[in-house]
């Protein structure tokens, strides 16, 4: 399922039955048996989460936040972020110090977001915001096709008029 396939077959259902290829978290492995054989391997790229973009990793970190430490404007430690199981260092194959590196030049541009030290010298990330509209926000502003409609408030989604 996940192992790369003749090109030519390649269409948008093989990209989307193959998330982990498409993303580039997982390698071929050549098969053991030369050409003929079919089987094939693959090897997990544990530095992938290098080259996930910093507003991709923020918006994980702050998905991550609001699910785990509740909607409101708050803080989580970069570690927990880094190293939870289903946080987004583990999920984008992503170092700490990658992590670390990726919301410190995101909260540099955006006011709502600072990596500030707890009292007991833990790296933190603060948001005044709610995380899932924060999410949304960065996101939105580093791709601009994902801007909500005119009128349309962060998060909230219009609701089609019913005659």
């Amino acid at each position: 399922m996940y192992a790369l396939r003749d090109h030519t077959a390649a269409g948008v259902e093989d990209e989307l039955s193959n998330p982990f290829r498409t993303l580039r978290l997982l390698d071929p492995e050549p098969p053991a048996g030369g050409a003929t054989d079919r089987s094939h391997g693959v090897a997990v790229r544990r530095a992938a989460g290098r080259r996930c973009p910093d507003v991709v990793q923020a918006y994980a970190s702050l998905d991550f936040a609001a699910r785990t430490a509740g909607p409101a404007p708050g803080s989580i430690s970069l570690a927990r972020l880094a190293s939870d199981p289903l946080g987004p260092g583990r999920l984008l194959l992503t170092g700490n110090e990658d992590l670390r590196r990726a919301v410190h030049r995101v909260a540099g541009r955006h006011a709502e977001l600072a990596v500030v030290q707890s009292g007991d010298g833990q790296e933190t990330l603060a948001y005044s915001r709610g995380p899932v509209l924060l999410a949304e926000e960065i996101l939105a502003t580093a791709y601009p096709a994902l801007q909500p409609e005119a009128g349309r408030a962060w998060g909230k989604v219009a609701s089609p008029s019913r005659p």
